[in-house]
Order: structure tokens, then C-alpha cells, then sequence
């Protein structure tokens, strides 16, 4: 016969605040005009100067990309009423051209740049994050290892026996905040940079249940 093997198990937990240190940026243009032609001309030159703005204050063009302009009709409907029948017919009014830009700076350059992108109609979207956070998720898996051995050990002690090899180890949870907030406003020529430069640290915890043999 068998003898079954004692076991323990136990949940170790960690958790930790990283500092940021990495911001992106995504900056939407939308412009409007009667011919697609002169509006894609239109958003993508001012598109242009905006990264142009940018460089010059010594940001590398490697963190900064310009995605492709997103085109849509606008519409207005025309009523025509004869012998008392009313009919609506849709028909293309002009178009609308969207367009991104993505800028991933350090956290130290970001005054800098929000002054130059702070323009009429734009929409800035700013998203923290850290550039190391693979190395902190790293450090924190051994925090929770350590402190699921110290309480295995410590309850094993409690009743006369040991720790010995491990059975089995499996996640049972955590947070992983790799991107700490984002932000969405509209910025006007006339207004004085508002976002918050100083964010707080992302938190980051792991959970994992650890089964240990007991000799």
C-alpha cells in the first residue's frame, strides 16, 4: 500500500509601488472640410508641424509616430414635402479626417513637450507607465516565493515536522498596473498646461498558492 504524502499549502502575497517614469502621449487631430483631399492635406500637415515642434526641443523622432488619418463623410438630410408627402433624403455634406500621434517620452521631458502640444482643438490622451516594470514583476515573483516559505515553515514547525521538496506552485491571482491613469481633455490656445506632471507609483501585487511536502 501507498503511504500518501503530507502536504501543506500555503498563499504567499506581495505587493509593490513603482515609480514612473514613462509617459505616452496620443494626441488626436479632427478637421473638417468639402473636399477629402484638402482635409487630409490639412490634418496631416498640421500633423507634421506639431512633430516638428516637437524635435526641436530634442525629443528623438524614433518616439514619435504619426498612425494613418481616419476619413469620414458627413451627412445632412434635405425635406422635400409635395402634396402633403414629406421625404428626407440623405446626402454627403463634406468630410472629417482624424489622426493620431503617439509620443512615449520620459516622465522628466513631459513639461516640455505638453507646452508645444497645447493647441486648439487637440485632444491629448497621457498614459504612465515605468520602463523597467518587466525587472519590478521579476523582484516581486521572489517576494512572493519568500513569503510563502516563511509561512510554510512556519506553520510546519508548529506541529514537529519540516519542509521539504515543492509539489506544486500555481497563480491565484494579482494586479498588474502597468499604466498607472490616463487622462482625456480638449486644450484651447488660451489655456496654461493642467495636467498632472507628479503621478503617484503604480501598484503591482502577485498571489500564488505553493504546495509543499512535509518530511
Amino acid at each position: 500500500m501507498t503511504e500518501s504524502i503530507r502536504k501543506i499549502t500555503v498563499i504567499g502575497r506581495a505587493e509593490m509601488f513603482i515609480p514612473v517614469d514613462t509617459v505616452t502621449l496620443d494626441l488626436g487631430l479632427c478637421r473638417s472640410s468639402s473636399n477629402q483631399n484638402e482635409c487630409l492635406k490639412n490634418v496631416t500637415d498640421e500633423a507634421n508641424n506639431i512633430i516638428k515642434s516637437i524635435i526641436d526641443i530634442g525629443i528623438s523622432k524614433d518616439c514619435i509616430k504619426m498612425k494613418n488619418p481616419i476619413v469620414r463623410f458627413t451627412t445632412k438630410k434635405i425635406s422635400r414635402t409635395d402634396n402633403r408627402v414629406t421625404e428626407e433624403t440623405v446626402i454627403k455634406d463634406g468630410v472629417e479626417a482624424e489622426l493620431h500621434i503617439a509620443v512615449n517620452i520620459p516622465l522628466t521631458s513631459f513639461a516640455s513637450v505638453y507646452g508645444k502640444i497645447c493647441l486648439d482643438n487637440i485632444s491629448i490622451s497621457t498614459s504612465f507607465s515605468n520602463s523597467s516594470y518587466d525587472e519590478y514583476r521579476s523582484e516581486l515573483l521572489k517576494m512572493v516565493g519568500n513569503d510563502a516559505h516563511k509561512k510554510a515553515e512556519a506553520l510546519a514547525d508548529s506541529v514537529g515536522a519540516k519542509i521539504g521538496y515543492i509539489i506544486e506552485i500555481s497563480f491565484t491571482g494579482g494586479y498588474h498596473g502597468a499604466v498607472r491613469s490616463t487622462r482625456m481633455m480638449c486644450c484651447d490656445s488660451n489655456s496654461n498646461p493642467c495636467i498632472e506632471a507628479d503621478p503617484e507609483d503604480i501598484h503591482i501585487s502577485e498571489e500564488a498558492e505553493f504546495v509543499w511536502a512535509l518530511i
